[in-house]
């Protein structure tokens, strides 16, 4: 069985070819493949499982549906498609609650694991979400941990639908094969027929 992650960074889950969107700092040079995620080096119909975590999100909004085609595309028939990223469906929900009645019903504002983001943050709902969807910059204006794109189930769900998948549905934490990012996490999954 051959199966390719994109985007794992440092920590690349075991078993799993891993593709890096560069050299450098947060790689540390562990990737077996180095390139551009929107246009992937592999044959077509190459992997068993094709597995991203939180990469698509930093993909331009405009680009996530042919990604994700290119991502479908180097997956075997009978094979899956995994991808995790920032749930802006949820975000945006507690926030539009907030908004509107002034009750916080989202996770902690300090579940955030970074001190910096933490005091910017002042333990305010509305940075809470503007920075768990848009991320923020480690080392410049121009960063490319900054999001991109803000996807919900339903979207991501669409975009699988169109890259040709089938048996399409939410995946849950239990299926996560990396690190869970918690209460922002959302999952889908397809198979190719």
């Amino acid at each position: 069985m051959r199966c390719l992650e994109i985007g794992p960074g440092k920590k690349p889950v075991k078993g799993f070819e891993s593709f890096n969107l560069g050299e450098g700092k947060r790689t540390e040079g562990k990737a077996d493949h180095v390139g551009d995620a929107r246009s992937l080096t592999f044959s077509n119909n190459t992997f068993d499982v094709v597995y991203s975590s939180h990469c698509i999100e930093h993909i331009p909004w405009y680009q996530i549906e042919e990604t994700i085609k290119e991502w479908a595309r180097v997956v075997k028939p009978g094979g899956s498609l995994e991808v995790w990223t920032v749930n802006g469906y949820a975000i945006s929900k507690a926030l539009v609650e907030y908004e509107e009645n002034g009750v916080w019903n989202g996770p902690p504002i300090t579940e955030w694991n970074n001190k910096k983001v933490l005091a910017m943050l002042d333990n305010n709902p509305y940075l809470w979400a503007s920075g768990r969807i848009l991320s923020y910059p480690r080392s410049g204006e121009y960063d490319s941990n900054l999001h991109r794109a803000i996807l919900t189930p339903k979207f991501l769900k669409q975009c699988f639908k169109k890259a040709g998948l089938k048996n399409i549905r939410d995946m849950d934490s239990s299926e996560v094969r990396g690190y869970d990012h918690g209460w922002i996490n959302m999952g889908v999954c397809g198979v190719k027929l």
